[in-house]
């Protein structure tokens, strides 16, 4: 399922990589050494792809893997397109005619929420399907060390995040 990732990625005498993987779960891997984050899913549809920067290098091999996985799960789910498609619809309502402003307002906000639900409940999915891979300690972990105080409004908070992760968790030993 999952294609080739060498242990670590070689790395020129700078200590640059040089081969990124090539993909996981059929989504291409990109290296950009300028990257302000870990990882990334990117694209629509077919042009889709993760990308990946020098903090992500430094990580152990399975809390990369959890985090590919992890951003697998964006781009197989189509998260991107359905953001997207949410966006453009909290705007269609403007294209109405004047007499329906309040009717406009209410559907901008209901809209607008729930784009902001959906949002949280992607990456929520996206942390279930990395526990059922085999790698949910490893993205509790990762959680633990890079969580910011303020999550952005697209994301849960890391308590949220970490809850349902030790509740996939639970439920996948219980399975067993």
């Amino acid at each position: 399922i999952i294609g080739p990732f060498p242990q670590r990625m070689r790395t020129d005498t700078h200590g640059t990589a040089t081969k990124p993987p090539a993909e996981i779960l059929g989504i291409p891997i990109a290296f950009n050494q300028h990257h302000p984050g870990v990882a990334d899913a990117r694209g629509f549809f077919k042009w889709k792809r993760i990308v990946i920067g020098e903090a992500f290098l430094k990580l152990d091999q399975r809390i990369q893997r959890a985090i590919l996985l992890h951003e697998a799960k964006h781009c197989l789910s189509y998260h991107m397109e359905k953001r997207v498609a949410l966006i453009g619809l909290s705007f269609a309502p403007l294209l109405l005619l004047p007499p329906l402003m309040l009717a406009i307002a209410l559907a901008v906000a209901g809209l607008s929420f729930l784009s902001y639900w959906i949002g949280k409940r992607h990456e929520l999915e996206a942390d279930a399907f990395v526990v059922k891979s085999g790698f949910g300690l490893e993205i509790a972990l990762f959680l633990k060390e890079t969580h910011h105080p303020e999550p952005s409004p697209f994301y849960p908070s890391y308590e949220e995040r970490q809850g349902a992760i030790e509740k996939f968790l639970c439920e996948q030993v219980k399975q067993s």
